[in-house]
């Protein structure tokens, strides 16, 4: 090594050294006067060796890390006393014995040293990380690096390994990954340009897909139409104008699964930055349980539980839906009561219970025939209400026929028993060009409903007949 050092002038000597050369086995050249010389070279070999002591100050003051120095053979030859923590005995200890006896015996028994020192060997320079042993046989997680030393020539002088206990951190990192692996909720990070960079806690479970299947792909491949097509618009105008919609929000969103099927989810995201680049993290739940108990809550205030229709108050508000729409729109809209004929007699003959299959029969059937935006109700009873939107009278005269002349060849099974009955149907149509109300409407159908009663029942009357 060379360089030019100026230690001081002296008027007397004049002293000056232009050039010096560090090198083994080679004479210092000066310029100095000769009577000088040995002071001088006395001079730098206290340097040197004042150099040589702030060095290893400066090793043992390492007090995270340790430093040790091994010959071609991989024996120790120096460790640094700056981490007697991370030996777990004196350096002194170890002076002389194979760096294999910090591997924990089953690594020495696989070969792991002997493949580890090829490979630095390879490369030159190697980072990695293990299990190791103290000598009381207690284990600590190590972060290393491996450096092959060579002299000028290029001959293998030894390694240098630089060591760290990182233990508390593996431990963090590992109780961290349960959670996250026993996590009931998916955690999905994405990069500023949608690509997933890791899938984990529940999102294999809930998404149907292994990490290696969807880590480097767009996030959007989770999503069904129409927000795959959009997701990415979404994130381009958060990056450019900072305005966010979902990010620290949470809201309910659909995924898609690998078989193609979608789920339900929660979702909250959080954002965070590394290197200028945005990433974000997304917080999933499955709320697919809790969305069928809310279905069935939403079931069980607007549906009868016997029949399947809308109950009485559920149609009741819909029938007025109807009627604004259809005022609005200038169309008519139909209403139809159905009673059973003689409904005391089958509960008499078969039983309550009867009486009750009858009902159901009586639901699916009306269900079954009408429009499919048509609305059947069961009113009270043994009486249904059916609403039928932009219906004329001619339609609404069809219908209730129809109606009436499929539910008379309908038998009901029940106890080896085949239960016919028969109904009788009171229609009334909205007015055009004005409002109608309500109340008056059923009114009119009620009317027409009694006068098929009195007319021999199984049959059907429109109000204005």
């Amino acid at each position: 090594m060379t360089g030019f050092f100026r230690f001081g002038t002296n008027t007397t000597t004049d002293v000056y050294f232009s050039t010096i050369y560090f090198q083994r086995g080679e004479t210092i050249k000066k310029n100095t006067p000769v009577n000088d010389a040995v002071e001088n070279e006395l001079s730098i070999h206290q340097r040197l060796k004042e150099c040589e002591e702030r060095f290893r100050l400066l090793l043992d003051g390492a007090l995270d890390y340790s430093i040790v120095m091994l010959d071609s053979r991989g024996l120790i030859k120096s460790w640094n006393t700056g981490n007697q923590l991370v030996a777990g005995q004196y350096p002194a200890d170890l002076i002389g014995h194979p760096i294999s006896r910090i591997y924990l015996s089953e690594d020495v028994a696989s070969g792991k040293p002997q493949r580890e020192f090829e490979e630095v060997l390879a490369k030159g320079r190697i980072e990695h990380e293990g299990w190791r042993t103290r000598s009381d046989g207690a284990r600590y997680w190590a972060k290393l690096v491996t450096t092959v030393l060579k002299d000028a020539s290029g001959a293998l002088c030894g390694y240098s390994i630089v060591l760290k206990d990182v233990t508390e951190r593996k431990r963090t990192e590992a109780a961290l990954k349960s959670v996250v692996d026993h996590s009931t909720d998916a955690l999905i990070t994405i990069d500023n340009n949608g690509v997933i960079q890791s899938f984990a806690g529940a999102a294999q479970r809930i998404f149907g897909y292994a990490p290696e299947e969807v880590v480097g792909k767009k996030i959007n491949m989770l999503m069904p139409e129409p927000w795959r097509h959009e997701h990415d618009g979404y994130l381009n105008n958060y990056l450019q104008t900072g305005h966010a919609k979902i990010i620290g929000l949470g809201r309910e969103v659909t995924g898609l699964r690998k078989d193609g099927s979608t789920v339900p989810l929660d979702l909250t995201v959080t954002e965070f930055t590394m290197d200028d680049v945005h990433f974000f993290t997304g917080i999933l739940r499955d709320i697919s349980e809790r969305k069928a108990a809310q279905e069935q809550l939403r079931i069980q205030a607007t549906r009868d539980l016997l029949t399947g229709a809308w109950n009485r108050v559920a149609v009741l508000d819909l029938f007025e839906q109807e009627l604004n729409r259809g005022h609005r729109e200038d169309k008519r809209v139909g209403l139809i009561f159905v009673d059973l004929d003689h409904f005391k007699r089958i509960n008499d003959t078969y039983g309550h219970l009867g009486g009750d299959a009858v009902l159901r029969a009586c639901g699916e059937k009306m269900r079954a025939i009408m429009r499919p935006y048509d609305l059947v109700g069961r009113y009270g009873g043994e009486e249904f209400v059916i609403i039928l939107p932009g219906c004329d009278e001619a339609n609404l005269r069809k219908i209730c026929e129809r109606l009436r002349a499929s539910l008379a060849e309908t038998q009901v099974g029940y106890e080896h028993n085949k239960i016919a009955f028969t109904v009788s149907i009171g229609a009334a149509l909205s007015s055009l060009g004005q409002a109608t109300k309500a109340e008056s409407l059923l009114r009119q159908a009620d009317a027409a409903l009694y006068r098929a009663k009195m007319g021999g029942r199984n049959r059907v009357e429109l109000a204005n007949d």
